[in-house]
């Protein structure tokens, strides 16, 4: 299982720098293109397509001009997989078939992070039907994180809303807000659960909700 990338050692300053700037930045997963293949957008606005494999990608100007590891590479890998930020794993450039699987399947995450990853992950609410043809809302719990921008609710304490027609799970209305401005821009006419994939509203009622 040889590398594409030399494996490092130590962390270079410059990586330092990107995981420092990835742990104060705010990100939304706009869209998850494969397992390990996201669409991110920040704050202001702007959009990158990142990608963790063999020989990582981003398309922000940062990684094109230097070929290191981002910031964006970076949230992925501390926020999204929980990697600890002292495993190695952070400040390769690439990875191989083997530490790819353990990203997938939080073998990397200390156990209080890999609940954070997967309690979200039994999406199906079937029996908890609330009568009217709506599930109830999950209970979130104290690990719990938003699927979109990877936030605990309860130290970011956010107003929030949730799933009604699939998981019961729970998103930031801020997140979700930018998930329904995306899904619209790519003139998607019902708005998907970023968990479960059902349907979430259409653009009018989400609209409602969000006022």
């Amino acid at each position: 299982m040889s590398r594409n990338q030399p494996y490092r050692l130590e962390c270079p300053e410059k990586c330092l720098q990107a995981q420092d700037d990835a742990l104060n930045s705010t990100f939304f997963i706009l869209r998850q293109t494969g397992p390990t293949a996201f669409v991110l957008k920040e704050d202001n606005e702007q959009t990158f397509k990142v990608f963790l494999g063999d020989q990582h990608q981003c398309t922000c100007n940062v990684f094109q001009r230097d070929r290191e590891v981002c910031k964006h590479l970076c949230w992925l890998l501390l926020k999204r997989f929980r990697v600890p930020r002292t495993n190695p794993m952070v400040w390769q450039k690439g990875l191989v078939e083997r530490e790819i699987n353990e990203l997938l399947h939080g073998i990397v995450q200390p156990d209080n992070e890999r609940n954070k990853s997967h309690h979200n992950q039994n999406t199906k609410n079937d029996d908890e039907n609330d009568g009217d043809g709506e599930v109830k809302q999950r209970p979130i719990g104290e690990n719990d994180v938003c699927p979109i921008c990877q936030e605990e609710f309860l130290i970011k304490k956010l107003p929030i809303t949730y799933c009604r027609h699939g998981c019961g799970n729970n998103v930031h209305v801020k997140c979700m807000k930018v998930w329904l401005d995306h899904q619209v821009s790519t003139g998607e006419k019902t708005i998907k659960c970023p968990l479960c994939r059902e349907t979430f509203g259409t653009p009018e009622q989400l609209k409602q909700e969000f006022r």
